[in-house]
């Protein structure tokens, strides 16, 4: 799994929709403040460095199955969850388009390298950090059991080895 911390991503998303929520709870400051800036970010750097990692992989190592995991749902389809997750109303959607972009262009540098890509959306939907303790993967920001906010908990962390474990058994 690479490329959510590339260029910053997740730590500018994340962090600065929590930092401007406050500010219009029900609209979508984040996305004002951003733009297209995070899928820019996407496209036109983490993309390419994706897709040369992958492929530098598969130079150092060419008999080697290259598996590449893409990252689950971080917040739900629509709604938000405040104060578990600081993040706006309008901003959730926003949030989860610029993870969709970023597995895409995830999926993309497998194909473009020849590793397998491990999609986690269909099974990490309901399990991100608004849903509730006992089924949740990723760690809200605020009453978490992790000082470690929205990355994956241990449920988290098995359903993607176990998701890799049947990707290398195929």
């Amino acid at each position: 799994m690479i490329g959510g911390n590339d260029a910053a991503l997740y730590s500018t998303l994340v962090g600065d929709c929590a930092r401007v929520a406050e500010s219009d709870p029900r609209g979508a400051p984040c996305r004002a403040e951003l733009g297209p800036d995070p899928q820019r970010a996407v496209d036109d750097e983490i993309g390419p460095a994706v897709t040369k990692a992958l492929r530098d992989i598969a130079a150092r190592a060419p008999h080697a199955k290259i598996v590449i995991v893409g990252y689950p749902w971080l917040v739900p389809r629509s709604s938000a969850c405040r104060p578990a997750v600081r993040i706006a109303d309008g901003d959730i959607a926003y949030v989860r388009r610029v993870q969709t972009g970023l597995n895409a262009a995830i999926a993309d540098a497998a194909a473009a390298a020849g590793a397998e890509f491990v999609d986690l959306s269909g099974v990490s939907d309901g399990h991100d950090a608004c849903a509730a303790e006992s089924v949740r993967w990723i760690e809200p920001m605020v009453g978490g059991r992790s000082p470690i906010t929205m990355h994956p908990n241990e449920a988290g962390q098995r359903a993607m080895a176990d998701a890799v474990e049947k990707a290398l058994m195929r």
